[in-house]
């Protein structure tokens, strides 16, 4: 994975631009990277997107609604688990708590 910075407009607005790999296609995307003052704060801000995706805890932004976005997470917590699903742990605790 890789990835480069850019500063562009007149108030040099910092980007991380990262290489992403969607559906075995090579994927381009622009990062705003918010309160960074130079380019060694944005290149140490890259830096940290690409160690996310080689750790997978990288969350591509995009709009998708918080309901999605949570059971996408919960699949994804179930599949490394191992477990036939995370549902019935967190009702039966519940059950406990209302006795």
């Amino acid at each position: 994975m890789s990835g480069h910075v850019r500063q562009r407009g007149n108030k040099g607005q910092w980007y991380a631009v990262i290489d992403v790999s969607v559906d075995g296609k090579r994927k381009r995307r622009w990062h705003k990277l918010e309160n960074c003052k130079g380019k060694r704060e944005a290149e140490k801000a890259c830096e940290r997107l690409i160690a996310q995706q080689g750790d997978g805890t990288y969350v591509d932004p995009s709009r998708i609604t918080v309901a999605a976005f949570l059971n996408q997470w919960l699949d994804g917590a179930t599949l490394a688990r191992g477990q036939s699903g995370l549902w019935p742990a967190i009702r039966e605790r519940q059950h406990r708590a209302d006795q």
